[in-house]
């Protein structure tokens, strides 16, 4: 009978410790592998590594016991989702919708393996083969499976942090968990009744419901992930195109602004001809202030003299030192689109983090573009408070609009990146620099 059989193949694992630690740690190694792609908690190392021992210890013990294999798979899954919520910076949801991928995958292989077709039929033809023999078939194709699959499945689940899981959502990924938690407790429960092909079919029951229960995790996540993906690219078109619009808007305002200006000059050239002095007194310091404002557009770039003239009134309103040390005459090869994104995201972030600061003699910002050894350098510098914002390895905004958060620097890559450009930033203390070197396209 199945019964019979059931115990000879446990009692064939029992009966070799040391391969049974052997898959024991092979799990282990799989799951950390799985897993470490997901941003740890900020707790401390002692913490952290007595999280590791205990869980360690925990699944060793589980694995040891082979009289509890029908709950094996249930008791497995809520350690590894307590032992990733603790110790990851994820939601319960999350680590359970994490988790539930890895679990089935090892469940699929073990059930194949070793807790069911394979290991009955070596048992029942054990007279062919010797137990070692039969045992080390089994826990060659248990690896050989188990450690692509892992591969495999932390590919397909790297962006799933990402995700917002709903009630809804979890109770559709548990329901085919319970189902087949339920048919292996029904198994166990008529062992002493079941036939072979009984045993079979169901056999191949659970491995159904098993890939099934996988491929619906996965295609829900990827699913979701697109979704996200979609409406972050619409988010960055929607910045770009407020980047152009603004843009457009300053330079008909400039082109306004300069018009007056012209005008202003004739009308000056009429009223010196007057012999007040206290009148021309005031024309020369005008002319002077017109002057200086001129002065200010000239960086060799129409529209970097443009951007940076808005930013310039932008940091006078908010008390904001802006100096430029800028040589623009070689930047007209990106275009003006780009530009856009890569100056106005990174004196965003810059005039963002400065105008918070208390101490006057901080609220400074410093900008050098020039060419060096035919690269493009821009460089932008800046106090801060000194604490950044992390979201896995995306450096986040402060600002209060959170649908826009790490978009600006992720922009500023795409922008550089369409002219082999990398960026780079560096912090240290209270000073953060933006760093953009752009290969010259001539």
């Amino acid at each position: 009978m199945i019964h019979d059989y059931m115990v000879q193949a446990a009692a064939l694992f029992r009966s070799h410790p040391s391969i049974n630690i052997l898959q024991c740690l092979t799990e282990l190694v799989c799951f950390l592998l799985y897993i470490r792609a997901i941003p740890s908690r900020n707790i401390s190392r002692v913490k952290r590594e007595a999280a590791h021992a205990v869980f360690f210890a925990a699944i060793i013990a589980l694995h040891l016991r082979n009289h509890m294999i029908a709950i094996y798979f249930p008791v497995y899954m809520l350690l590894c989702i307590a032992f990733v919520w603790l110790i990851c910076n994820i939601s319960l949801s999350k680590a359970i919708f994490r988790v539930c991928p890895f679990g089935l995958g090892m469940e699929f292989c073990r059930l194949l393996c070793r807790d069911g077709c394979l290991t009955l039929l070596l048992t029942k033809f054990s007279s062919a083969i010797s137990d070692v023999v039969s045992i080390c078939l089994c826990s060659i194709l248990y690896f050989v499976l188990l450690v692509p699959s892992t591969i495999w499945m932390q590919k397909e689940t790297k962006n799933f942090e990402k995700l917002n899981i709903t009630a809804g959502q979890m109770v559709g990924f548990v329901f085919p968990l319970a189902l087949y938690v339920a048919v292996r407790q029904s198994v166990f429960a008529w062992l002493a009744t079941l036939t072979w092909p009984q045993w079979l079919q169901l056999e191949f029951l659970q491995l159904a419901i098993l890939i099934c229960s996988e491929f619906e995790i996965i295609s829900a996540g990827r699913i979701a992930t697109a979704q996200i993906e979609r409406s972050e690219l619409l988010e960055k078109q929607i910045l770009m195109e407020k980047k152009q619009q603004q843009y457009t808007a300053q330079v008909a305002s400039i082109d306004a602004v300069n018009r007056r200006y012209h005008d202003l000059k004739h009308y000056l050239t009429a009223v010196e001809t007057m012999n007040t002095r206290e009148l021309n007194a005031s024309v020369l310091a005008m002319r002077q202030e017109i002057e200086a404002y001129e002065c200010m557009q000239k960086t060799g770039s129409r529209t970097l003299d443009i951007l940076l003239s808005e930013r310039m009134c932008e940091c006078q309103k908010k008390g904001i030192r802006l100096i430029p040390y800028i040589d623009a005459r070689q930047i007209d090869f990106i275009h003006v689109t780009d530009l856009c994104v890569i100056f106005g995201n990174a004196m965003d972030n810059a005039i963002e983090a400065t105008e918070k600061l208390e101490y006057v003699n901080m609220k400074e910002i410093s900008i050098k573009i020039g060419v060096s050894e035919e690269l493009l350098i821009m460089r932008f510098h800046n106090y801060y408070d000194g604490s950044l914002r992390y979201d896995g390895q995306t450096l986040l905004t402060s600002k209060a609009d959170s649908g826009s958060h790490g978009y600006g620097l992720e922009s500023i890559r795409e922008a550089a990146a369409k002219y082999s450009g990398t960026v780079a930033y560096d912090a240290e203390g209270n000073e953060f620099s933006l760093n953009i070197l752009i290969p010259i396209v001539k």
